[in-house]
């Protein structure tokens, strides 16, 4: 059974559509519409149609969550000072 979190990321390769040619692009807005500290996490609500591209597929931002501390490792080191997760 796979789990979501916590990750060690040991090695990655980018293998998604359009691969060799992996354009990425963002349209983040300045400005957040909410923000709200659920005591778990620090929650920020966009409604403004801020996105990323990732070769021409478009995904957009709805909220983005900051907590501390952090649950991901990269090669077994887990930096510990926070992360934050977004939600398409």
């Amino acid at each position: 059974m796979a789990q979501q979190s916590p990750v060690d990321i040991v090695e990655y390769t980018f293998a998604g559509k359009g691969a060799g040619n992996s354009a990425l692009t963002s349209d983040y807005a300045n400005a957040a519409d909410r923000i709200a500290n659920t005591g778990e996490f620090v929650k920020v609500r966009y409604d403004n149609g801020s996105a990323i591209r990732i070769s021409g597929d478009e995904y957009r931002l709805i909220e983005a969550r900051f907590h501390s501390p952090d649950e991901q490792a990269v090669i077994g080191n887990a930096p510990g000072r926070g992360e934050g997760d977004t939600v398409p």
